[in-house]
C-alpha cells in the first residue's frame, strides 16, 4: 500500500483526474462531498460540501478545463466551480438539475441530462449552459433513464428499455427518432448505461446483451 487517504462515506462516483496549473490531481466524489487529492500521496487539497442523503454521490463530475460541474439527485441539485491552484470558487449553484445517478454530458459548452429519481420512468431531460447554469429547454418526453454521446448524437435509453435518438441543441429538444422496447421484457428499471463499440449499439438489462448494428 501506498498511502491511504480521507474517512467516511464512500459515495458512488468513479474516482477521475484534473489538471491544475499543469499537474495531475485526483477528484474523489463521496458520500459528503468532493475531494481533490494529490495522488502521489492521497494529501487533500481542498473539499467541497455536499452532503446528500443516504450518500449517494452517483454521477461523475464534469471536468472543462477549470471548472468543474457536479450534481445529485434527493433535492440536491447542481454546483460548478472555478478551480485554481490553491482552491475553488462556486461559479453558481441550483436546482435545475438533479441528476440521481445519471451521467449528464457536455457538448460545447451545454450540459445534457437526466434529473429526477432513477427509479420511476419520470422525470426531465434537460440542457442547461455550463458558464452560468441557466436552463435552455427541458422535456418529459423521454421518461428517465441514461445516455451516451457518439458521432454528433445523444442516445438515450429509458428504465423500460425503450431507445431514443437525440441531436444536441441548445435551442430546443430534437428528437430524431427512437426504437420502442429495444430491450424487451424490462420489469425492473433498465439502469445501464448504451455503449457504441465498432459502429454497433450494446444494450444490457440484467443477464440480457442486446446489440445492435448502426448505419
Amino acid at each position: 500500500m501506498l498511502w491511504k487517504s480521507m474517512e467516511g462515506e464512500v459515495g458512488y462516483a468513479a474516482a477521475i483526474t484534473i489538471m491544475i496549473e499543469n499537474e495531475v490531481k485526483l477528484l474523489i466524489y463521496h458520500g459528503k462531498g468532493l475531494s481533490c487529492l494529490n495522488p502521489s500521496d492521497g494529501k487533500m487539497i481542498w473539499n467541497v460540501p455536499w452532503p446528500t442523503s443516504y450518500g449517494v454521490n452517483a454521477t461523475t463530475p464534469i471536468v472543462d478545463k477549470d471548472v468543474i460541474f457536479h450534481t445529485s439527485g434527493y433535492k440536491m441539485g447542481c454546483e460548478a466551480l472555478k478551480i485554481t491552484g490553491s482552491g475553488y470558487s462556486v461559479l453558481w449553484k441550483n436546482h435545475v438539475m438533479e441528476a440521481q445517478h445519471s451521467d449528464p454530458i457536455l457538448i460545447d459548452g451545454y450540459i445534457y441530462g437526466y434529473s429526477g429519481e432513477s427509479a420511476r420512468n419520470s422525470g426531465k431531460f434537460k440542457c442547461i449552459e455550463l458558464s452560468t447554469g441557466k436552463e435552455m429547454w427541458s422535456t418529459s418526453d423521454i421518461g428517465q433513464g441514461t445516455t451516451t454521446f457518439a458521432d454528433g448524437y445523444l442516445i438515450c435509453q429509458d428504465l423500460k428499455g425503450n431507445l431514443f435518438l437525440v441531436a444536441p441543441d441548445p435551442s430546443g429538444f430534437k428528437k430524431i427518432g427512437e426504437i420502442k422496447s429495444a430491450i424487451k421484457d424490462v420489469q425492473n428499471p433498465a439502469w445501464t448505461v448504451p455503449v457504441v463499440a465498432n459502429g454497433r449499439l450494446y444494450l444490457r438489462f440484467l443477464q440480457q446483451l442486446i446489440c445492435y448494428q448502426l448505419d
